[in-house]
């Protein structure tokens, strides 16, 4: 498929485009589903021995004794507007909490993502064919099937239980270790996708190839390079798995990031921090699921 400079314009637009929209509706989505929730944020943020003026004070100054629609109306303008509002808990606008508390997760996640692709790639590569493809890609299932959760507490348990060290006194140790949890699914992901192309679920016109008499290092020289851009949509779909990871990460070890932020925002209900969060988050995954459907195309072979 050829794509010319402008078709590459169209497609950076309608990817900002559907990154925008897809944020607006999760933003609403978001909105809708705290507000049903039964948790009172002032109740959270005052304590359990404030008094009922307390509470309906603290209610007025954030707008919540408005009806719902108002206060939907009144959110979808902030959110147009770039306006997060302030977090009622942590007493700061919440763009600021997100500048200092987003950019170390997605470093770890972006670290586990890139180290995870590039060791399925090489791992499906160099492994298949050989005496341990069995071993890879049972490997490689387990890994999938093991929640980031699991794989958290476990590494947090040895470190604290069998090494004696902890994130407060070794941050970065622990930043590494959170970013090689991330990289799990992603390097279970593409390697076993890579390995079943390579060699135990082959295309059809591998066998024809072979048929030709065409040397096996050759043939799967060739497969390698056609799998690259479906390997490459996986990964970039993977990206969610190690972020998710990197939150449980980073509220396990004790680490700063946003992961325990939003975990502590979602069990106070700071709808803003959520809603915030949330949204910058689907703004991210969105644009990067479509920068990978433009990268894939580009370097499709069949091009």
């Amino acid at each position: 498929m050829h794509v010319d400079s402008c078709g590459w314009y169209r497609l950076m637009f309608k990817a900002i485009w559907a990154a925008v929209a897809s944020a607006l509706a999760v933003a609403l989505i978001v909105f809708l589903a705290v507000d049903a929730l039964p948790v009172d944020p002032t109740r959270a943020a005052l304590g359990s021995m404030a008094s009922a003026e307390q509470v309906a004070q603290l209610r007025a100054e954030l707008g919540l004794d408005q009806p719902v629609l108002e206060r939907l109306a009144r959110f979808v303008w902030n959110l147009v507007r770039g306006d997060f509002g302030t977090s009622f808990f942590y007493g700061r606008p919440v763009s600021e909490i997100l500048v200092s508390q987003v950019p170390p997760t997605l470093a770890r996640a972006f670290a586990g993502l890139t180290a995870g692709v590039a060791t399925g790639l090489a791992s499906g590569r160099w492994v298949a064919g050989s005496r341990f493809e069995s071993l890879t890609l049972a490997t490689c299932r387990i890994a999938q099937a093991t929640p980031a959760l699991v794989c958290a507490l476990v590494v947090s348990w040895v470190a604290s239980q069998g090494m004696g060290v902890s994130a407060s006194s070794h941050p970065i140790a622990f930043g590494v270790l959170a970013a090689s949890v991330a990289s799990i699914a992603p390097a279970a992901v593409t390697g076993q996708f890579v390995l079943q192309r390579l060699s135990s679920a082959p295309p059809a016109h591998a066998d024809f190839l072979r048929m030709l008499g065409a040397p096996e290092a050759a043939v799967r020289h060739i497969l390698w390079y056609e799998c690259l851009p479906a390997a490459l949509m996986l990964a970039l779909n993977s990206a969610t798995g190690a972020l998710t990871a990197v939150f449980f990460c980073e509220l396990v070890f004790g680490l700063k990031g946003f992961g325990s932020v939003f975990y502590r925002s979602c069990a106070r209900g700071d709808v803003a921090v959520v809603i915030g969060g949330t949204v910058v988050l689907a703004l991210l995954f969105v644009f990067f699921q479509r920068i990978g459907d433009i990268v894939g195309a580009y370097v499709d072979p069949r091009r």
